[in-house]
Formats: structure tokens, C-alpha cells, sequence
């Protein structure tokens, strides 16, 4: 078991548990020694060690781990660190730190074991909650019923709703009892403690219940303890004395302590009943008076604690009947007046604390401390003291330790310390000290410590040290000398002498020469700017030496060799050039810092053999040498020779002992083979920031062990673990070029094979591949096929025909071209990119997987250019002219998947193109000049997954009849399709049966060339040019004029009759469903242009869990709601709807938004993820969103395994560590902006209709509010599949060679429309537009977009109800394409002029005022906006 220095346990309540742990010293054997720092085990530590999880930050606190002699470590950051990292261990784990006394963690008390060697000799138990969440409600401590001889028992962290009298009835013989919960830490609750919970514990000594977030006690709680003698009440919120009364608390009470609680006032009889208390402790309250007698009856008290509280005075009378009073402490108040003979008659008092008050020296005098003749410490640090009398302290002879620092004094009068014959610690830290008078000494015969740092002082007489030869500790720093005074010659017994932060340049008085038993010496921070031989020629027992920021640039040859006791030597943050000569012969050196110099040559000579530690980081050193190749002899261990210029290392420049090399910021481009193999020892590597573009496999390779064939590197921390890691290598900052010689790093850093290192920071290793050069790759994101090299010409081992003209198994690359391999030859790439080509190189080669071919000039793909290439996967030839595709020149690429043809000149395809490629899966020919595509052009590629046939010139192309079963992608937008009745209603039908797979169906639309005015009334349009009888022409103008007037009349009277006009009949076997269907009746038809449906409410849907709430609210939602141009977030635990099964608000949320954000942290996966209600919910809605996002909140990706991994395996990841990682959450979840309805314009969308539903229409607010919709107000589970609309994942769609961008899609909703001529009540058209980037401040959906006309009216909820006149039947946005408005403001339909505003597509929305006997409909459900 090993042990440290750290504050003892009761420091949990701040400090004022020292005397609580004094008195139970059984508790904790050595926690009430001295000042208050002992050594005492460290449980936690020695716990993990059989957890499979570490505690890296209980590691880093606990001072056994790494270090071992670390100085004070409070136990309750110790205990706070365990608790935030959440230990689980697999078993519950016991120490046993002494005989008769052990230690467990225990996941709960109701399932947890105590196991003990000799459980009948155990008499100490403590025990602790790992998990701090379980609540133990009727827990009988059963684990502890095989314990008879246990008088003592702890509780750690375990919550309890209430501690009752059957919890503790198994141990009902103890004698010391301590729960403390840390409620007050971590929980809202406090700890209940019922009436009779100690009933039966009548042995009881001493109780402790600090820390348990209690604000009151039960009345007769403690009554039946008649033995108790401790009492813990601290880190509480009880706030009157008469809680604690009324308890019952026996009068043999001798120690409480009621510190860290609420009390503001204590009354004259409030510890009358308490004759026997020895202690009180009432520090951090908030007493600000305290009464006259309020101690009267305290007559044994020795130990009175009422330090950091707000009294200003202590009554005159106070300790009047405390006479055997040994300790009072007032630190931490705001005392200005200190009452005369406050401490009078006080024979036993040993310690006073009078710090960090506002005491002047009006009130510290001769009389304050009279008779006062066995005090050992004063304290009166941190007052206002400006002077003292020279009979202050006349009656403290016993005095040891006085403590004047950080007041104002400016002068110390001769003989203030002559009756101080005891004194050994005197320290005038922080005052305004600028000389001292000679003899102010006088009389400290064996003072041995003295401090005036942070002083004025210039100089110092030399008389002052005179007869003054005990002092072995001296601290001057932070003053204004210019030299060591000569007076320190006469302190032959000086060990330590600190005057760093001066202004010396020189011992121009010899000092140090007369100081042979000078072990430390610190002169940092002065002027020194030489160093000579006999600078320390006499410092023989020096050890310690520090001459770090100066301004050194010389030290003599030899100056060192004399002090060979040295064993730790600072000259950093210097200007040496040199360090040859200085320390080879010291053979005691273990430690030695010269970084920050101007040192340009190094090598392993110039150091000693048993140097440990060598720092020499920020210098110019250019090489490591080693001329005498002693890597195997020197036993150095860490050495940081970063922020050098180091180029090149090898295996001589690393010591074989080595454990930590740290080699980062350098120029270094080598890492030779066999570097590393002979280093056993290594822990951890720095190249990180160096200028490496390579780095060979064996250049890292590990010595392999002859026992187990591999190595295993222990570290400090794993001896205390028991077991074995790997060695680390840090490389981020390092220009790599990823080719096949680095694909180890790949492969090895996935492995657990310990003869490589593993690379700590692999997730900030970019690498630059070869067919990217131009673009950095995360390390992560790659592959192992992105790990090329190129080559000109390769064989392999088992081909013989190399020498032979035409040989298959020859590996050549055409010319003018760069050709790529894997190491395995698996892929082989060809890349004829922007090469000026003219025609497609026969040179490729047979095994050739890839070949890029774009950015040239390539007139026609050659027949039989590509004979033989079973191999190749992707084939890009875009932007590069082709205007003709020969027959059976892309013959004989059976396994390709990828044809890349878009930006070319291609006009027709007679239906060969294609033929043999039936793995085909993408096909891109959008941004052609297609005219003409053959029916059988594409019926043969069985494998079709992608077609692009956007931005081309098509009219008639039968898209309906492609009959490949997985085509799930094609775009067919910016073609001039037709507008003839048949073609447009037979596109339409399609758009509308299969528009989920028209990834760009909201703006596909017909070309108006060819389209009729009416379609099915027979009858022509009206001429728009006209000849005279005669045959001759009018003259142009007369031509023109007729021309514009005729048109101006047929618009008007179309315009006038348009409501007669669409009312065309739809036969009963029609889908009224279908835009554009025929409907034929009286021969008369129609085709409805209809607005695209409504797009998704929320641009993203974003998960989390519940313990990463605030994270959510505080820092992601900020981040992305109030960016430019801000997200809408549907928030699971914000804007979810309330339902009672989760997986219904789940899918509700993601059917109502465009993407999923899923949060994933060390809380989602421990927690939530392991929920069964959770976890169904998420897998069936993650699998039907169309686009999911992963951010990790302090977690990498490796930490995503099993069913979760799979489910995202193409989801786009953002780590929350990255480089601007909200930019980067924001592009994956761009912002879609809306734009108004109703195109009606040069194009005419082509596209299904669907009813609107009542709580489709949009809300009303009134002004000022901004719509703030929930998951609630989303599509329900019929609207969310209205469209259709499926996505292709776009991580499935090549990236880099002129990819595709995905089209936008407008938020617009509509009704189904009727075109009979007697149009029933449930058939009447209701449109809105829904813009969800507007905030609706009045009814515009219904009122300004002409929603609700004259004829229509709310319903009694607010919904849209029909108009009191069926007989007119509504056309406000589904128009047939010859519809237009009327002018005449008498016409039902007239609502005024009309505002256009363009669309995104080039048409124009027709815009309506609202009407005002609308104005006061504004009370729409907020449920009714979508």
C-alpha cells in the first residue's frame, strides 16, 4: 500500500474538521498529527488498480500514482475526481492498508461484499460508493454482519433517501460512525435522518454527519446516545443553535464541531448544557456579533476555532471562565478593535491566530500579550500594522513562531526581539522594509528561518547578523540589492539562501566563498553576466543551484568542478552559446535545465553518465552528437531538445535508457531505420511540428522482447496499475505525404501489436495523398487503398514476358500521365487528368482500377480503347469535349461502377453506348447537349443506382419507362421538356409515382414552345399578325400596334373567363392525385400546374443525453441558431412533443426535420444508449432519416462500436475538438431558404398534388412574437411520406471531379384540385405558403397570399372552413396553363392589385393585400403551424 502527503479526510469540510480528526483519531490513525498533513493512505488509487477502468484524473490527483512525494492534495478534489469520471469496477475491491482495517469501493451497499482476510479481527471498516447515482432505500448494511469485532465504520458517497433505524441495526455495537454523502456537491436533496435511526446504538463515541446537505435534525435524534464525546455537524446548512438542542446532545459532549454551516448568531445559553466540551469549532459561519457570555459555563474548553466569519469585535469579556484555553483562532474576519485584556488570565493558551484582520498598531501593544508566558505561536499576518513597540512581545519568551508578513511596517525598532530567546521562525515577508537598523536581531539566539522577501530593502548593514550564526534558512528575494551583502559572511550555518529577483551582478564581496555549508542557492532573476571559477570554488556541498534568468554569457570552464555534490543545476532563459567543459565531471548531477540559450553545438560527452532529467529545448543546436557512440552508457531518461534545428536522429542520438524524447518544432526531415529499436525504456516520443514528409515503418520500430515477442514499456503510473501499455508517438504537425511506404501507420496505430508505438495523436495527423497533393487528409479518414505510390514501370515477380511487346502482366504507364498503386497492387490508378489529350491512351494498364481522364480534349471515345481492363471501377472522361461515344468503346469494363461523361458535347445516344456495363451503378450526363436518348440507352445497365441528366436539352425522353430496379437517384431538372398534353401528363404522372427518386422534381418544368393554348377545345389561337384583301403587308408599325392590341384583348378576356376556363371535368378512374392527368369530358382537358409540396419545418433534429443538456442549451444551440444564416433546431429535450412512448416523439421530430444531429459523449453511451426505450426509438428513426450527422462531445470514434457503429457508418462525423467545428456542423446542415408559391411564368413545375390537412395552415401570432414551433407542430406520420421523397446519401456520390451539387427545395404545400364544373364543398381548393424563414407577425398565409377570399371563412377551432357559397368554387393557385386573373375589381375573385415577387425559378408569384374583414382572425392554434 503506498502512502502520500495529503490533507487529512477531515479536510472535506474545509478545514475545520482538524479537530474532529484529532479527537477520532482511530478513524484515521495518522490524520491528526501536527499541522494537519500526515501521511495517510490512498485508497482510490490502490481501488483502481483492480477496475478495468482507469481514473486518469484520479490518477493525475492522487498523489501515489505518478507522484509520489507530491505536496498537500486535498481529499475532497481526490474524491471529486473519482466522482466525475464515474468509476466502475468489475468486482467490488477491498484493501486491507493495516492490520485489523480495511478499505472497499462497492458499486452499492445492497449488492456490495466486504472481503477480509481475518473478517473476525476487522474492527475499522470504510466503505464507498462507486456509484453515486443508486439511492439505498431500505439498506440493512448486511454486507457487514460477518464482521463481530467492528467499533468503527465510514461511509463515502452513498445516498440514502433516509437513514433509518433498520440501516443500521447490523452494526449496532460500533463505537465511531461516519457518513458523509456530499449531498451539498451533487445532489438537490438533503440526507434525512429519522428520530430513531441511533436508537440502538448506545457504544457510540463518535458521530460523524458532515457534508450531508442537511438543514435541520429531527428533535431527539441523539438523546439515546449516552457515551457520545464527538459530534460532526459541518458542511450543513443548519442555521439556529436550537436544531442542535433539541436533538438531545449529552452533556459529556466534548468535541463540536459546527463549522461551514449557516449560523448567524449564537445566543448567551446556546453551550451552557456543554460542560465538558474540550472543543468548538464555528468557522465559515456568518456570525458577525458575538455576546457577552455566550462561553460562560465552558470552563474546559482549550481549543476555540471562530476564524472566516464577519466579526468586526470580540467582546471584552469573552474569554473570561475559559481559562484552560490552549488555542484561539480569529484568522479570516474583519477585526479592527481587539478590547484590552481580552487574552488576560489566559496561563495556558499556547497559539494565537490573528491573520487577515484589519488590526492597526494602536491595538497590538505591550498589554495585549501581557502574562502570556507559554504561547509558542503568533500569528498576526495580514493586518495594517505600521509599526511596532519596542516592548510588544516582553512577556513571550516561549515564543517560536512569529508571523509579521504582508502588513506596512517600514522600520524595526532595535531590540523589538530581545526577550524572544526560543524564537526559530521569523517571517517579515510582504511589508515595506527599506534597511535594518543594526542589532534588530539582538537576542535570537537560535533563530534558524528568517524571511524578508517581497521588501525594499537596497542593502543591509553589516551588523545585523552579528551574533546571529544560527540562521539556516534566508529568504531575500524580491527586493532592490545590487549585491550579495557582505553581511551573510557572518552566517556560517546558512544551508539555503534565496536572493532571486534582485538586481545582482556580481558577489563582488566574496560571500559566498565563506558559506561552506550552503546547500541551495537561488540567484535567479538578477543581472549575473559571468560565472567564474571562483564563484563557487568553495561551495563544496552545494546542491542546488539556480541561475536561471540572467543575463549569463560566459561560465568559466571548470566553474562547476568543485561542487560535486550538485545534483540539480538551472541555467535557463540565459545567452550561452557554450556549454563544453561545465558539467562532465560532476557526478552527482541529476538534473539540469539549459534551455532558452543560444547553444548551437550538443553531444552526449559534454553531459555526466548519471544525468536523468536534461533539458535544452530553444536553442540552436543543429545536431544531436555523439562522437563517442555512448547511447548505451549514458542513463539519461528525459530529454526535451525541442524548438531547435535538429534535421535528421538516429539510433546513436537517442540514449538507449531513454523514457521521454521530446524532439517537436525542429527542421527534421530523417528518421533513420532502427531508431528506436534499442530502446526499452521508451514511453513516449514527441516529433510532433517538424518537417517530416516520410517516416519508414522501421524507422519506429520497438525492441521485440525474447520472453513474450513484443515489448511492453512500464511507466511509473502502470507499476502502480500492475500492468503494461504501449509506447506513444506524437506526430500531428508534420507535412506527410501519405504513399504506400506510410500505410503502416494506418495499420499499427488500429493494432495492439506493442512493437510499434501507438500515435497519441492520430486524430491531428494530416496527411497529403498522392491523387490530392493539394489537399490535407485527416489521418483518420483515410484508408488503407489511399496509400499510393506512382511508378513508370512495374513487373511482377511471376511475369516472364516484360521483355516482350504487348505483354498483359506489365505494369506501364501511358505516357503523359502519373500512374498510383497500394502496396498490395490492389489499386492501381491512372491519371490523365488536364494532360491536353486528344484521344484516350491503349497504354493503360490491364490491371488499372481507376482512370481519370477529365480536362482534356478528347472528340470521341475510340472503339475498343478500353478491350481487356476487367478491373476498372471508375472512369471519369467529364469536361472533356467528347462529342460521340463509338460502338463498343467502352467494350470489355465489366466490373466498372463509375462513369463520370457530364460537361462534354454529347447530343444523341442510339442505345449501344452502354452496352456490357452491367456493374454499372453512377452515371453522370448532366451538362451535356443531349437532344435525343434511345429507349434502350440504359435497359441493359441492371446495376443502376445514379443517373444525371440534368441541364440538358430533352423534350420527349420516356423517363417513366426506365426499368432499372435500383436506380434511387436522377435528376432531370433544366431540360426543355415539353408542354404537349400527352408527354406533360405522362411526366407528371411519373414525377408524381416516383418523384422521390427526382432528387431535383420541385423544379422540373415544360418549356412553353410548343405548348397549345387550350388543350382539347379544338380550336386554334387567334393570329397575332394579319394580312390586308390584297395580299400586302400593313407597314410595321400598323403591324406592331395590331399585334400588341389583339394580345392585350385575348389576355383580357382569357383573364375575365378564367373561372369558366378551368373548370374542366375529371373522369371518375382518374387519381385526383396526379397533376397534369387527362381528364376528358365534352373533349375538353386540362393540365393543373401545381407548387411543390411543403419542404421539412427543421433544417436539423438534434439528440443527446439528458446529463449533456446544458451543453445543448448553453453552448450548440447558441452556436447554431444564432449564426448566419441561423439553423432551425428541433431540440429532443426542448421542442419534443409530449407523448407518452418516446419512440413517437422521436420519429415525429426527425420526420419534421431535413437531418439528424446526433450528440455523442462518454454520457450518451454509458446512459442513454443502454435504455431499451431509447435505444429501439433511435435505430428506427436514424435508419429512415435522410441525413445524419455526428457530433462527438469528448469522445473519439472508437469509443462508437457494435449496432450504433453500423448505424452510422455513413453519417458525416464532427468532432467537438476540432479546428471551427460549428462551420463545420454548419456546412453538413446548410440552411434552406423558402421562397413564395404559385410560379406562374416562362416554366411551369410539374408536380403531384395532396390535401391540405387543417393543421397545415400556418398561425397567426400576434405582433412582435416569432414562431417557435415544436416537434409537435411537425408532419404527422401520413404527411411525412407525402412526397415521397427519398435522398441517395450523398457520401455515395463522387466527391472531387466536378460532383454534382444537390438542388434546393422550396417550402410550399397545396390541395388537390377539382376541375369538374360543379365542384362539391370537400373538393374546394385551400393553398398556402409556408416560409419558414419568415416570422409570421399577421395571418399572411391566409390573408395576403390570398388564402382566404371573400368567400371563405375560419371554422369554430380557427381552421380553414368552406365558404358560405359552394357554388363558387375557389381558384387561387391551381391554375390550368392558360389561366389568367381578372382586372375587373367587380369579379368575385379581385382582390385588389396585385404584387409580384420573383421566384427562384424565374416565374413570378402572384402576391394579394390581405382583406381587412379578415384582420381580426389571429387566433390560430399554435399546434396548427407547420
Amino acid at each position: 500500500m503506498l502512502s502520500c502527503s495529503v490533507a487529512p479526510p477531515a479536510a472535506v469540510s474545509g478545514g475545520s474538521d482538524r479537530s474532529f480528526a484529532g479527537a477520532v483519531s482511530q478513524l484515521w490513525p495518522t490524520a491528526g498529527e501536527g499541522a494537519g498533513h500526515a501521511p495517510c493512505p490512498c485508497p482510490l488509487c490502490e481501488s483502481v488498480s483492480a477496475c478495468d477502468v482507469r481514473l486518469r484524473a484520479a490518477e493525475a490527483a492522487c498523489c501515489c500514482a505518478m507522484r509520489p512525494r507530491v505536496a498537500v492534495v486535498r481529499w475532497r478534489a481526490l474524491l471529486a475526481a473519482a466522482a466525475v469520471m464515474t468509476l466502475r469496477c468489475a468486482a467490488d475491491v477491498c484493501e486491507e492498508p493495516a492490520e485489523g482495517e480495511v478499505v472497499c469501493s462497492v458499486a452499492d451497499l445492497d449488492s456490495g461484499s466486504v472481503n477480509a482476510s481475518r473478517p473476525a479481527a476487522v474492527r475499522r471498516v470504510e466503505l464507498r460508493c462507486s456509484d453515486r447515482a443508486h439511492l439505498h432505500d431500505a439498506t440493512e448494511l448486511a454486507l457487514l454482519r460477518h464482521l463481530p469485532a467492528l467499533e468503527s465504520l465510514a461511509l463515502r458517497d452513498c445516498q440514502f433517501s433516509e437513514l433509518r433505524r433498520s440501516t443500521l441495526r447490523h452494526v449496532a455495537g460500533l463505537r465511531e460512525l461516519s457518513v458523509r454523502t456530499f449531498q451539498s456537491e451533487w445532489l438537490s436533496d438533503e440526507l434525512k435522518l429519522a428520530a430513531d435511526c441511533f436508537e440502538d446504538m448506545q457504544e457510540l463515541e463518535a458521530l460523524d454527519i458532515s457534508g450531508n446537505n442537511m438543514w435541520s435534525l429531527q428533535p431527539g435524534l441523539l438523546q439515546k446516545l449516552p457515551l457520545l464525546k464527538v459530534l460532526n455537524v459541518s458542511g450543513n446548512h443548519l442555521q439556529q443553535m436550537s436544531a442542535l438542542r433539541e436533538t438531545g446532545v449529552g452533556s459529556g459532549l466534548q468535541v463540536l464541531d459546527l463549522s461551514n454551516n449557516g449560523l448567524t448568531e449564537v445566543g448567551t445559553s446556546d453551550f451552557r448544557e456543554f460542560v465538558n466540551l474540550k472543543e468548538l469549532w464555528l468557522s465559515s459561519n456568518s456570525l458577525s456579533v458575538l455576546q457577552d457570555g455566550w462561553l460562560t459555563g465552558l470552563s474546559r474548553l482549550e481549543r476555540l476555532d471562530i476564524s472566516q466569519n464577519q466579526l468586526a469585535t470580540l467582546p471584552a469579556l469573552m474569554l473570561n471562565e475559559t481559562k484552560a484555553l490552549k488555542a484561539v483562532m480569529v484568522q479570516g474576519n474583519n477585526i479592527t478593535v481587539l478590547p484590552p485584556g481580552l487574552l488576560a488570565d489566559l496561563p495556558q493558551l499556547q497559539t494565537i491566530n490573528m491573520s487577515g484582520n484589519s488590526l492597526s498598531a494602536q491595538w497590538i501593544r505591550k498589554d495585549t500579550f501581557a502574562g502570556l508566558l507559554r504561547l509558542i505561536v503568533l500569528d498576526l499576518s495580514g493586518n495594517v500594522l505600521d509599526s511596532l513597540s519596542p516592548d510588544v512581545f516582553e512577556d513571550l519568551s516561549s515564543l517560536q513562531v512569529l508571523d509579521l508578513s504582508n502588513n506596512q511596517l517600514e522600520t524595526m525598532p532595535a531590540g523589538l526581539f530581545t526577550s524572544l530567546s526560543n524564537l526559530h521562525t521569523l517571517t517579515l515577508s510582504g511589508n515595506s522594509l527599506s534597511r535594518l537598523e543594526p542589532g534588530f536581531l539582538a537576542g535570537l539566539h537560535v533563530l534558524s528561518r528568517l524571511s524578508l522577501d517581497n521588501n525594499r530593502l537596497t542593502s543591509v548593514d553589516d551588523d545585523v547578523f552579528a551574533n546571529i550564526t544560527s540562521i539556516q534558512n534566508l529568504r531575500m528575494q524580491k527586493n532592490e540589492l545590487t549585491s550579495i551583502p557582505s553581511s551573510l559572511r557572518r552566517l556560517t550555518n546558512l544551508q539555503e539562501l534565496n536572493v532571486a529577483e534582485n538586481n545582482i551582478s556580481d558577489d563582488t564581496h566574496g560571500v559566498l566563498q565563506a558559506l561552506p555549508h550552503l546547500g541551495l542557492l537561488n540567484l535567479a532573476g538578477n543581472k549575473l553576466r559571468n560565472v567564474s571559477v571562483e564563484f563557487l570554488a568553495n561551495l563544496t556541498d552545494v546542491s542546488m543551484l539556480d541561475l536561471s534568468r540572467n543575463e549569463i554569457e560566459n561560465v568559466d570552464s571548470g566553474a562547476f568542478d568543485k561542487a560535486t555534490n550538485l545534483m540539480a543545476v538551472r541555467l535557463d532563459a540565459n545567452k550561452l552559446r557554450n556549454i563544453n567543459g561545465l558539467f562532465a565531471k560532476l557526478p552527482s548531477l541529476l538534473w539540469l535545465n539549459v534551455s532558452d540559450n543560444q547553444i548551437e553545438f550538443f553531444d552526449y560527452a559534454l553531459i555526466p553518465g548519471e544525468l536523468r532529467w536534461l533539458d535544452i529545448h530553444k536553442n540552436q543546436v543543429r545536431e544531436i552528437g555523439n562522437f563517442y557512440n555512448i547511447e548505451s552508457v549514458i542513463r539519461l531518461e528525459t530529454l526535451d531538445i525541442s524548438h531547435n534545428q535538429v534535421s535528421l536522429i538516429g539510433s546513436s542520438s537517442v540514449p538507449d535508457s531513454i523514457k521521454y524524447f521530446i524532439i517537436a518544432s525542429n527542421q527534421l526531415t530523417t528518421v533513420e531505420p532502427g531508431t528506436f529499436e534499442n530502446k526499452r525504456q521508451l514511453i513516449r516520443a514527441d516529433l510532433s511540428s517538424n518537417q517530416l514528409s516520410e517516416l519508414a515503418q522501421d524507422a519506429v520500430t520497438l525492441p521485440r522482447d525474447d520472453d513474450e515477442g513484443s515489448v511492453t514499456v512500464n511507466t511509473a503510473s502502470d507499476h502502480a496499475e500492475g500492468s503494461a501499455k504501449h509506447a506513444e508517438l506524437l506526430l500531428a504537425g508534420n507535412p506527410f505525404v501519405c504513399n504506400c511506404h506510410m500505410d503502416w501507420l494506418l495499420a499499427k496505430n488500429a493494432t495492439s501489436n506493442k512493437r510499434y508505438p501507438k500515435v497519441l495523436d492520430g486524430d491531428r495527423v494530416m496527411c497529403r495523398l498522392l491523387h490530392s497533393p493539394n489537399h490535407l487528409t485527416p489521418l483518420q479518414n483515410t484508408k488503407p487503398s489511399d496509400f499510393l505510390c506512382d511508378y513508370e514501370r512495374h513487373c511482377f515477380a511471376l511475369c516472364h514476358c516484360c521483355n516482350y511487346v504487348a505483354c498483359d502482366c506489365e505494369m506501364k504507364c501511358p505516357s503523359g500521365c502519373t500512374c498510383y498503386h497500394d502496396p498490395t497492387w490492389n489499386t492501381n490508378i491512372v491519371d490523365c487528368s488536364r494532360k491536353e489529350q486528344v484521344v484516350i491512351s491503349r497504354e493503360i494498364p490491364m490491371d488499372a482500377t481507376a482512370v481519370f481522364a477529365d480536362g482534356n480534349n478528347i472528340r470521341s471515345l475510340d472503339s475498343h480503347t478500353f478491350i481487356g481492363r476487367k478491373r476498372i471501377k471508375v472512369l471519369h472522361v467529364n469536361g472533356s469535349n467528347v462529342e460521340e461515344i463509338q460502338n463498343r468503346s467502352l467494350n470489355g469494363l465489366s466490373a466498372l461502377q463509375v462513369l463520370r461523361l457530364e460537361s462534354n458535347q454529347l447530343t444523341t445516344f442510339r442505345g449501344f453506348e452502354f452496352d456490357g456495363l452491367q456493374s454499372l451503378r453512377e452515371l453522370y450526363l448532366h451538362s451535356n447537349r443531349l437532344r435525343v436518348i434511345h429507349q434502350s440507352t440504359f435497359s441493359r445497365l441492371a446495376a443502376l443506382e445514379v443517373l444525371t441528366l440534368h441541364d440538358n436539352q430533352l423534350a420527349s425522353f420516356p423517363v417513366w419507362q426506365l426499368v432499372n430496379p435500383y436506380l434511387v437517384h436522377i435528376s432531370l431538372a433544366d431540360n426543355q421538356w415539353s408542354c404537349s398534353c400527352v408527354p406533360a401528363a405522362r411526366l407528371a404522372a411519373f414525377l408524381a409515382e416516383r418523384g422521390d427518386k427526382v432528387i431535383d422534381a420541385d423544379t422540373v418544368r415544360c418549356s412553353e414552345g410548343d405548348r397549345p393554348d387550350l388543350c382539347g377545345d379544338g380550336d386554334p389561337p387567334p393570329p397575332v399578325v394579319q394580312h390586308d384583301g390584297s395580299g400586302g403587308v400593313l407597314p410595321a408599325a400598323i403591324v406592331s400596334a395590331a399585334v400588341l392590341a389583339v394580345a392585350a384583348l385575348v389576355a383580357v378576356l382569357v383573364f375575365r373567363f378564367r373561372a369558366r376556363l378551368c373548370r374542366g371535368k375529371v373522369p371518375p378512374a382518374a387519381p385526383p392525385s396526379v397533376a397534369g392527368s387527362r381528364g376528358f369530358a365534352g373533349g375538353h382537358y386540362s393540365v393543373a400546374v401545381v407548387t411543390p409540396e411543403v419542404e421539412k419545418l427543421y433544417d436539423a433534429f438534434v439528440t443527446y443525453s439528458a446529463q449533456d443538456t446544458r451543453f445543448v442549451n448553453e453552448v450548440l444551440a447558441p452556436e447554431l441558431e444564432q449564426a448566419t444564416p441561423a439553423l432551425r433546431l428541433c431540440l429532443l429535450r426542448r421542442d419534443a412533443p409530449n407523448t407518452s412512448y418516446l419512440g413517437d416523439a422521436v420519429h415525429h421530430c426527425v420526420q419534421a426535420s431535413r437531418k439528424t444531429l446526433l450528440v455523442i459523449s462518454r454520457n450518451f453511451l454509458d446512459n442513454e444508449w443502454c435504455r431499451f426505450d431509447f435505444k429501439a426509438s433511435h435505430l428506427d428513426a436514424l435508419r429512415t432519416s435522410r441525413g445524419t450527422v455526428v457530433l462527438l462531445y469528448g469522445v473519439d470514434r472508437s469509443a462508437v462500436e457494435g449496432e450504433l457503429k453500423t448505424l452510422l457508418k455513413g453519417a458525416a462525423w464532427v468532432s467537438f475538438g476540432d479546428l471551427e467545428p460549428w462551420r463545420k456542423v454548419r456546412d453538413l446542415i446548410p440552411s434552406r431558404q423558402a421562397f413564395l408559391p404559385f410560379s406562374y411564368g416562362k416554366q411551369t413545375p410539374l408536380r403531384s398534388s395532396h390535401r391540405l390537412r387543417a393543421n397545415d395552415l400556418p398561425m397567426a401570432l400576434p405582433d412582435g412574437d416569432s414562431p417557435s414551433p415544436t416537434c409537435s407542430t411537425g408532419m404527422s406520420d401520413g404527411e411525412s411520406d407525402a412526397s415521397g421523397r427519398l435522398r441517395l446519401d450523398p457520401s455515395r456520390l463522387p466527391t472531387g471531379r466536378d460532383s454534382m451539387q444537390q438542388s434546393d427545395h422550396p417550402y410550399d404545400v397545396i390541395d388537390e384540385y377539382g376541375a369538374a364544373s360543379g365542384v362539391r364543398a370537400d373538393s374546394e381548393l385551400y393553398c398556402h405558403a409556408v416560409e419558414p424563414g419568415t416570422q409570421m407577425q399577421r395571418p399572411l398565409g391566409l390573408e395576403r397570399l390570398g388564402h382566404v377570399g371573400p368567400g371563405e371563412r375560419f371554422g369554430p377551432q380557427g381552421h380553414l372552413g368552406p365558404p358560405p357559397y359552394p357554388s363558387q368554387p375557389p381558384c387561387h393557385s391551381v391554375e390550368p396553363l392558360h389561366r389568367h386573373y381578372p382586372s375587373d375589381p367587380s369579379h368575385p375573385q379581385h382582390h385588389g392589385p396585385q404584387a409580384q415577387f420573383p421566384s427562384r425559378a424565374g416565374a413570378v408569384h402572384q402576391h394579394y393585400p390581405s382583406d381587412p374583414s379578415h384582420h381580426q382572425n389571429r387566433s390560430l392554434s399554435h399546434s396548427l403551424w407547420v
